[in-house]
């Protein structure tokens, strides 16, 4: 079994700092999707919902140019489409 290199890192949003989980493959990085509980934190103290909070992460992980999902690099790699559902 192949087994992903993980760090915790922390990307900035309007509704504070957000971990986000790292997975490298090779020194590449394969996903890097927020962490949960950082999210739901943030959304009980801000007041918003957690999909708001959410969002701003994914937000901030494009400006890096950090993949968000397995889902989304399997999109890049053209193993699976978009719209399909597992």
């Amino acid at each position: 079994m192949l087994a992903l290199a993980r760090e915790l890192v922390g990307v900035e949003t309007p509704y504070g700092t957000e971990g986000v989980k790292v997975a490298r493959l090779g020194g590449k990085v394969m996903t890097a999707p927020p962490e949960y509980k950082d999210c739901r934190c943030l959304a009980l103290e801000s007041g918003v919902p957690l999909k708001e909070v959410y969002v701003a992460a994914e937000a901030a992980l494009r400006r890096m140019g950090l993949p968000l999902t397995l889902t989304n690099v399997w999109c890049r790699m053209g193993l699976v489409d978009r719209l399909s559902t597992f």
